[in-house]
């Protein structure tokens, strides 16, 4: 859990690069991510290589036409995941993967950045030349990416901003004259095989909200 609370994005890279221990490590984390209907038919490449980089970056430059991008922040390492196009799961799939390897990466003391900008590139001819001089099949994209380094950053501690509810089992009432309101935590009816019908259901709800109202 702590891993968990203590995961933070690095956007300040050094110029020491992981090391392919470390590299397959956080790879493998990866391969145990859950898939939709455990297709599993994502690649996940891991690059290391200075020229490979550097081909990588120019790529999406232009895609994106814009020369000066810099939003792999310096990184030496860089881990690609790939996915089917036609997989409609594909995002879901490869959000697991990188939150699998992006815990495995903050236990090792790795800086990593998720990169967001390739999810688009699938039609790009600029990132297909690329893929292809890495060997990889025409009918594959590139979902998402993390970039991967060591850092001298120190991450700020920021409030969670999640709102969170937990639904129980009960009907609470609040009913004035003026006005009402009903919060429905949950109700569950079973049509099929049930306990009450539904139509016992309905007319015991529109009996009880009745009584409530003039009786408030």
């Amino acid at each position: 859990m702590d891993i968990i609370k203590n995961r933070r994005s690095r956007r300040k890279f050094t110029s020491k690069k992981v090391s392919i221990e470390d590299m397959k490590k956080i790879v493998e984390a990866g391969t145990y991510a859950p898939t939709g209907m455990n297709k599993q038919d994502n690649i996940i490449v891991a690059i290391s290589d200075d020229s490979t980089m550097e081909n990588l970056l120019n790529s999406i430059r232009k895609h994106l036409n814009n020369e000066n991008y810099n939003g792999f922040y310096n990184c030496k390492n860089m881990i690609l995941i790939l996915s089917p196009h036609d997989n409609r799961n594909r995002k879901f799939d490869c959000g697991c993967i990188m939150q699998n390897m992006m815990l495995k990466a903050c236990e090792l003391n790795v800086a990593n950045v998720w990169i967001n900008q390739f999810y688009d590139s699938y039609d790009s001819e600029h990132i297909r030349k690329f893929l292809q001089s890495i060997d990889i099949d025409e009918d594959y994209e590139i979902t998402c990416a993390l970039a991967l380094g060591h850092s001298e950053e120190t991450p700020k501690i920021k409030p969670n901003k999640f709102k969170t509810k937990f639904i129980e089992k009960k009907i609470d009432w609040i009913l004035t004259h003026n006005q009402f309101s009903i919060d429905l935590c949950i109700l569950e009816v079973i049509v099929i095989n049930s306990v009450v019908s539904y139509s016992n259901f309905v007319q015991c709800f529109c009996q009880r909200l009745y009584h409530s109202w003039w009786t408030a």
